[in-house]
């Protein structure tokens, strides 16, 4: 037996249906000062209209949970909130859920971006995140 791999660029593509595909996701918004700029075209109405596609595009079953952070000025502490969530998604509810960040408002200091997926993933702030019987 001889197995000769292929040559040149390659690629893979996973297909499955959709309606078995689901899970839990979490999506945080940056909710910092950043996000008010570039002058005439800041960046939160263009990641929530990124939001709006996703959460129209999940699969029903999918349970999400929209959260928001941002940091102090100072860089000492973070800000990170559940919004909405965990809501199990039927393929129409998508737009009660995005209800919940349309009014969001960026207000932050500083971007604790990695601080605030801990707080996602860790065991303190688990249950807020994520639905009650989610093992990950």
């Amino acid at each position: 037996l001889a197995h000769t791999p292929p040559q040149g660029g390659g690629s893979f593509i996973i297909v499955a249906d959709p309606g078995a595909v689901t899970g839990a996701v979490a999506i945080l918004l940056d909710t910092t000062d950043s996000m008010n700029f570039p002058e005439g075209a800041p960046r939160l109405p263009e990641a929530k209209k990124g939001l709006k596609q996703i959460l129209g595009d999940l699969p029903a079953g999918t349970s999400v949970t929209l959260g928001t952070f941002h940091g102090s000025g100072d860089r000492a502490g973070r800000t990170v909130d559940v919004v909405a969530g965990p809501v199990v998604m039927d393929g129409f509810n998508w737009k009660q859920v995005y209800a919940a960040v349309d009014k969001v408002e960026a207000k932050g200091g500083s971007t604790p971006l990695a601080g605030a997926i801990r707080d996602v993933v860790g065991p303190a702030r688990a249950r807020e995140f994520w639905p009650k019987d989610f093992t990950g």
